[in-house]
């Protein structure tokens, strides 16, 4: 896919699941061509939707990448609507 910035990217899928197992995105960083690589897996299946539980990012062929992984996830859980509304002005 080519984004309007022009950025290139390519996803990749698991030909069994479908699932995205890599993304890789070249772009043009401070005047020079970059690709980072991003790895996803330890799918697991969170209210009806697969969710990857690893994710492993960085510049390609640089083996210092960050790694998330996630303990827990939970999905269609109640939420106050409270928290989604804007601060009031604080008197002064």
């Amino acid at each position: 896919m080519v984004r309007k910035n022009g950025d290139v990217t390519f996803v990749y899928l698991d030909p069994d699941a479908f699932l995205e197992i890599r993304k890789t995105t070249q772009r043009v960083e401070q005047g020079a061509q970059v690709e980072v690589e991003t790895d996803v897996g330890d799918y697991e299946k969170i209210a009806g939707v697969f969710l990857p539980f690893s994710i492993e990012s960085g510049r390609k062929g640089d083996p210092d990448k960050q790694k998330i992984i996630i303990d827990k996830a939970e999905g269609n859980i109640p939420v106050d609507d409270a928290i989604f509304r804007f601060p009031t002005a604080s008197a002064k």
